[in-house]
Order: structure tokens, then C-alpha cells, then sequence
């Protein structure tokens, strides 16, 4: 596992090193998603195919 994950119980925090992290787990209310709740407690539910896509959407946005 990339050492910026951490797992912890179902969910998987993507640290920054710092004291909060976002985290990533599967959507117990609807299949094939994931839930992404953010440092704030706010949260957005997302496919598998999404998730892949956030990478290219950050390449994109640093791009232009």
C-alpha cells in the first residue's frame, strides 16, 4: 500500500500528514460506489470508473 494511505477499520485515509484525511470507503447504501468524505465531514458518492478519473482531472486542471 502507497505510504500515503492508511488503513483504518473500512475506510481508507489518504494523509497528508496531517492531523485530518480524507477517506475513502465502500458505499454501504448503493452498490458499485465509493464514499469520499472530505477533512470537513462533507461527503460525495462516486463510481469506481469516477475515481479512476480524478487523476486525469487534476493533470487537466494543473495543465491550464
Amino acid at each position: 500500500m502507497n505510504k500515503d494511505l492508511k488503513k483504518e477499520g473500512d475506510s481508507v485515509l489518504l494523509c497528508c500528514g496531517r492531523a485530518r484525511c480524507p477517506s475513502l470507503k465502500k458505499s454501504k447504501s448503493q452498490k458499485d460506489h465509493y464514499d469520499l468524505t472530505d477533512d470537513f465531514g462533507g461527503s460525495v458518492s462516486l463510481t469506481k470508473e469516477q475515481l479512476s478519473l480524478i487523476k486525469d482531472a487534476v493533470k487537466e486542471l494543473d495543465n491550464s
